[in-house]
């Protein structure tokens, strides 16, 4: 579909810039023919006044398309024409018999691709005949033409690749985010399949023994419930990523980023504790950042729970909060297997996991770092991950409330 669409923008800017191309060319060619006709009568006045001589047109190359016919009172007819001109003067002689007949004073000579002025001196009783040579003039239309339609072809041609590049790059954006939604919907369709499955296989067994009790059939009602559970999970988050992609407004306002690092780290604890994990956090007072309070407890929620799932041993996890230039820095560390740079990259992605083999009791879908993403994105932050020394640390910045960028945005808020 992508590639399509690129065709046809490309062949509509093509279209679009033929039309332009050949309206200016057109433009061009009807004021050129103006002037050549306007130069072209000059010229002619010129040598029926006399201002042209005898001797201009039979020594100067760029009068050679002009030749003059004076006839006397004699009716004895002489011919001044250039040595360059095309015409013969049998040829013009030929043609003064049909031009003296003629009842208007210019005019063509059809076999002769001439045309013709004439104009009678009463006084002195002598005609005089200018012959211009409109042979001379379509050879130079036909090269104004020929040179033309030449560029316009080429015009054309370049301008459909330049198009098509474009196109390309302006459309790139698109496809990854065709790309992307198309692999979202398999991956969420994948990861419903199977709740489903066994809702449905549970199901199946419960109705095949109706006459037991609910007791004995708690174990697959159980399962069902869980299944249900997990999928009302995977469809909240990703009604969440679907909300925030959409550029969903939320409510943003002053928020006490200290209350909120500090008031999940506390109610995770205690996680911590039942798990055998060691967790340590230190979280400064009044650091203020411009956001929304559930989203941010949540950012700090999934980390931490992130930390708590894939830390390795006692976990050793540290929670910090800090101050940095103009931005509030949220890290959180913990001990982990070695991780390489594809999983390091790719650990935001949307549902992707890390090897399932070294932690065959999680249960997740991958969304929850997309979903931290995505909430650092909707509060103008970032979000990166690093591993060093057998330690993963996800670090979160986020612009502090009294940066001036910050209080631009409260500003416009208001």
């Amino acid at each position: 579909m992508i590639k399509k669409l690129k065709k046809k923008i490309a062949l509509i800017n093509l279209v679009l810039a033929g039309i332009i191309l050949f309206t200016a060319l057109l433009v061009v060619f009807v004021i050129g023919s103006s002037r050549i006709q306007k130069d072209t009568q000059r010229r002619i006045q010129s040598v029926l006044q006399g201002e042209t001589t005898v001797q201009d047109i039979q020594t100067n190359d760029e009068l050679s398309d002009i030749s003059l016919i004076v006839i006397d009172s004699s009716n004895v007819a002489r011919i001044y024409s250039s040595h360059k001109s095309r015409l013969e003067n049998d040829e013009l002689m030929q043609a003064v018999p049909h031009i003296l007949q003629a009842k208007k004073d210019s005019g063509y000579v059809m076999r002769m691709r001439c045309k013709y002025v004439r104009q009678v001196d009463v006084q002195q009783g002598t005609t005089k005949i200018v012959v211009l040579d409109g042979f001379a003039r379509s050879s130079n239309y036909g090269s104004y033409f020929s040179l033309s339609a030449l560029l316009a072809f080429v015009s054309l041609g370049l301008f459909y690749v330049i198009s098509t590049m474009l196109a390309h790059i302006a459309l790139q954006p698109v496809e990854e985010s065709w790309q992307k939604q198309t692999q979202f919907v398999a991956d969420a369709s994948h990861e419903l399949k199977t709740p489903l499955s066994i809702i449905m296989a549970n199901t199946d067994i419960v109705t095949s023994h109706a006459d037991e009790s609910v007791q004995s059939q708690m174990k697959w009602l159980e399962a069902t419930r869980s299944e249900s559970q997990r999928m009302s999970e995977l469809v909240s988050n990703l009604l969440f990523l679907t909300k925030n992609d959409s550029g969903l407004q939320v409510n943003m306002e002053k928020v006490s980023l200290s209350d909120c690092v500090g008031t999940t780290a506390l109610s995770c604890d205690a996680i911590f504790y039942e798990n055998g994990k060691t967790f340590n956090f230190d979280v400064p007072l009044d650091v203020y950042v411009y956001g929304n309070k559930q989203q941010l407890q949540q950012l700090v929620t999934i980390l931490l729970d992130n930390a708590n799932k894939y830390s390795t041993g006692v976990g050793n996890v540290q929670l910090t909060l800090q101050q940095a230039d103009k931005y509030a820095q949220i890290t959180i560390s913990n001990d982990s297997t070695q991780l390489s740079d594809e999983q390091i990259a790719r650990m935001f992605d949307r549902f992707y996991t890390l090897d399932s083999s070294h932690n065959k009791n999680l249960s997740g879908h991958g969304l929850g770092l997309a979903i931290a993403k995505s909430i650092c994105e909707t509060h103008n932050g970032k979000i990166k991950a690093d591993h060093s020394n057998g330690r993963t640390s996800i670090s979160v910045s986020i612009p502090l409330y009294d940066s001036k960028k910050t209080k631009k945005l409260l500003a416009s808020k208001n």
